[in-house]
């Protein structure tokens, strides 16, 4: 879920400047390709609404799957488990 907040972190920030009528960091405009290719998208703040979107929704299946702190929800929505701390 971690990976999840830090993507709504990056499009909180590209939104807050796009409707202070700024543009985003570069970094951040780099970052939001990287999570949302910009193929299906006109505009930074349509990538944002989108990474939002899709973050909150994988946040959703995650609680509704009742997953613990070593299973992980895979892109099909199957339980996967995180073997990196050994157990």
């Amino acid at each position: 879920m971690q990976q999840s907040l830090a993507d709504i972190r990056l499009a909180l920030r590209v939104l807050e400047a796009v409707t202070d009528g700024l543009h985003p960091d570069p970094h951040d405009v780099q970052e939001l390709y990287r999570v949302a290719p910009a193929v299906e998208f006109d505009s930074y703040d349509e990538m944002a609404c989108a990474i939002i979107q899709r973050a909150v929704e994988r946040r959703k299946q995650v609680r509704n799957a009742g997953l613990n702190d070593q299973e992980q929800l895979t892109p099909y929505g199957y339980r996967s488990y995180d073997h990196r701390d050994g157990g």
